[in-house]
């Protein structure tokens, strides 16, 4: 993988950025290509790089930001995938139509 994205940071090197506080978003992906629907290990998988030059993330310096802690939606339930990247992990806190609807009449 290490000798992959060597490669392709050679072909793709004009777009690294080159303005201080830019820099070049790199992001090794995993995706399983089996035609089932099922748990379990992968039998074929499809492994690639998304690569994207991003400008600065704080555009006004670092500033201190405010989170809510919402303990009713939560992105892990125990012994689930909290410690990996999986889009699964996101299903859980978005609320479909109806919800949505529903939590605004409350």
């Amino acid at each position: 993988m290490i000798k992959c994205l060597t490669e392709l940071l050679k072909l793709d090197a004009d777009w690294i950025p080159k303005r201080e506080l830019h820099s070049l978003y790199i992001r090794p992906t995993g995706i399983s290509m089996d035609n089932t629907f099922e748990i379990g290990r992968s039998r074929k998988a499809k492994v690639f790089v998304v690569l994207s030059p991003v400008g600065r993330y704080y555009p006004r310096g670092f500033v201190a930001v405010k989170l809510l802690c919402d303990t009713k939606y939560i992105r892990a339930w125990p012994q689930g995938f909290g410690d990996k990247k999986v889009g699964g992990n996101y299903a859980p806190t978005i609320k479909s139509g109806s919800e949505a609807a529903a939590a605004k009449c409350d």
